[in-house]
């Protein structure tokens, strides 16, 4: 279920709120024959939780492949957040109801230059 959860977080930049099983709830097709269902709005909450993650997987787990693949997940969250000013949309152009609190901005404010200095050393 990683797989198409980070395939996904690559591809739109946004993190979804996925479950594996058919439903009526508006089945998709992840990356590769796992069918996901799109549960709704991403909460700001579910982002707070990822950006926690990356940031510790990013710190304690030494390996160059690892960092890769943390610092592609961050960027591409990172750079779809500043693209639509901070409100998480999905790619419908549904807007969750949480607006994005000054500390979760803070926290990808801060694991951003951590995964890639080079490119957000002027956040």
């Amino acid at each position: 279920m990683i797989q198409p959860i980070s395939a996904t977080i690559l591809f739109m930049g946004m993190v979804p709120i996925l479950h594996g099983g058919a439903s009526d709830i508006g089945l998709i097709r992840g990356q590769g024959s796992i069918p996901m269902v799109w549960l709704g709005y991403s909460s700001r909450d579910v982002y707070i939780g990822v950006d926690l993650g990356l940031a510790t997987l990013f710190r304690l787990v030494p390996e160059p492949r690892i960092h890769a693949r943390v610092s592609a997940l961050v960027e591409s969250i990172v750079d779809r957040l500043i693209e639509d000013s901070w409100i998480i949309v999905d790619n419908d152009g549904h807007k969750s109801r949480w607006l994005v609190t000054p500390s979760m901005q803070a926290a990808w404010l801060r694991t951003a230059p951590s995964a890639n200095p080079i490119k957000y050393e002027k956040l």
